[in-house]
């Protein structure tokens, strides 16, 4: 009867034990509940992010399933799902990516290879872009047309497609594309970007700037609203340009091209005084002495002849490289009834001109205002102020450069009549 002890102190070890496990494996399940819970969760949230068309953040919201999941299987499907949203980013990107990530581009492509549905149009997407990367606009267009033909479509598909078709000056084909494009992603913003250029190149103005306003309204780029300020512009419409302008510098402050077209906005509505004081904020950026000389021109036109004349004063030293300086200052200096200095500065002005065809039309006014026989004032009808040319149509960027892109400076308000836009040349980055 003496072990009876030593058999109760077994008994209640065994118990412990048992319950202790028991405590232990209650535990492991509410970890493995919790973690199935947060794998849900981020599940749900990368299945709307992929619906929207957010596929970089969907990307990363498949990775956090994977890292709390605990299924092999779901960690596999994540795995997988996160490297579709990775090439959907680029297959839906307005740019070309970095020649840098060809490498690991490579390594996501043939991770892709072999699948099937969603899995295939990324997959097919990507090595679109791959080929454009090396330049073969070619073999990108079959890699789709091929895919195409085997019953596989994609709004993605249209949206390489119509990059490609205006890369080889096939616009036509290019509009057609993107109109498909937009018909299924309608929020999709580069896209419409995209399709008012086309329109735009097209002198098809009223399509254009729908499309433009409404991937403004998608949440498009401040470059959407410069392009579309440059459309108004082109019809003249200056009022209406001029909100789209200060979108632009809302959101890119330092856009020297912006400035330029607000100013040159205010100066066609009459508004000298704004306009000389936006083009002098542009000529602090850019320093060129067209942008300065388009402000004295702007203060002329308001009556202030005193100031444009000190702001000429300053652009004299540059005349060789700017004849119109002299020209400007040599009729301001006749208006203000200082005619010796004006004769002299419009002497200057011929012999800055020469041999500068597009100085022609100027230098013929000035000889026949030089050889009246005796200094005057020149008559009211040619007037000191060239009549302001008209704005040209806008020229195209590049619709698909997310790097700055130089975009030609709109003339000053009294410059020469500018040549013809040049043709749309969509160009990859």
């Amino acid at each position: 009867m003496r072990s009876t002890p030593i058999v109760i102190a077994l008994q209640a070890l065994t118990l412990l034990a048992a319950g202790y496990a028991a405590f232990v494996t209650a535990g492991l399940n509410g970890e493995a509940e919790e973690a199935a819970a947060r794998a849900a969760a981020h599940q749900t949230r990368a299945g709307e992010l992929e619906a929207q068309g957010r596929y970089a953040a969907a990307a990363t919201a498949w990775r956090r399933v994977a890292q709390v999941a605990r299924h092999p299987g779901t960690v596999d499907g994540a795995l997988s799902r996160a490297d579709r949203a990775a090439a959907l980013t680029v297959v839906s990107g307005g740019g070309l990516p970095a020649d840098s990530a060809r490498p690991a581009l490579v390594d996501l492509s043939e991770r892709l290879a072999g699948g099937e549905g969603d899995d295939r149009v990324a997959a097919v997407g990507l090595d679109a872009v791959l080929r454009r990367l090396e330049g073969n606009l070619v073999a990108a267009a079959k890699v789709i047309v091929d895919a195409e033909a085997e019953g596989v479509a994609s709004p993605w598909f249209d949206w390489q497609m119509g990059i490609i078709r205006l890369r080889e000056g096939r616009t036509e084909d290019a509009r057609g594309r993107l109109e498909a494009l937009v018909k299924a992603r309608p929020e999709f913003a580069a896209g419409l970007h995209r399709l008012g250029l086309v329109y735009m190149a097209g002198d098809q103005r009223e399509a254009a700037i729908g499309a433009l306003q409404k991937a403004i309204a998608a949440g498009g780029p401040p470059e959407v609203s410069l392009d579309l300020a440059r459309l108004h512009l082109g019809q003249k419409m200056w009022a209406e340009a001029i909100p789209h302008l200060e979108r632009v510098l809302r959101g890119q402050g330092g856009n020297v091209d912006a400035l330029r077209l607000l100013a040159a906005a205010h100066y066609r509505l009459g508004r000298h005084a704004v306009a000389a004081r936006t083009y002098r904020q542009a000529y602090e950026m850019d320093g060129d002495p067209r942008t300065l000389l388009s402000a004295a021109i702007a203060l002329q036109a308001g009556g202030k002849q005193g100031e444009a004349l000190a702001v000429l004063d300053t652009l004299m030293p540059r005349v060789e490289q700017l004849p119109e300086v002299a020209w400007q200052r040599g009729k301001i200096l006749l208006d203000l009834g200082r005619v010796g200095e004006g004769r002299v500065t419009l002497e200057r002005y011929l012999t800055a001109a020469a041999g500068k065809p597009e100085e022609a039309e100027r230098m013929a006014e000035v000889r026949a205002l030089l050889g009246q026989g005796r200094a005057q004032r020149p008559a009211p009808a040619p007037s000191p102020q060239m009549p302001a040319p008209q704005m040209p149509a806008p020229q195209m960027p590049p619709p698909q450069a997310p790097v700055p892109q130089p975009v030609p400076q709109v003339p000053a308000p009294q410059a020469p009549v500018p040549q013809a836009p040049a043709p749309f040349v969509p160009a990859d980055p």
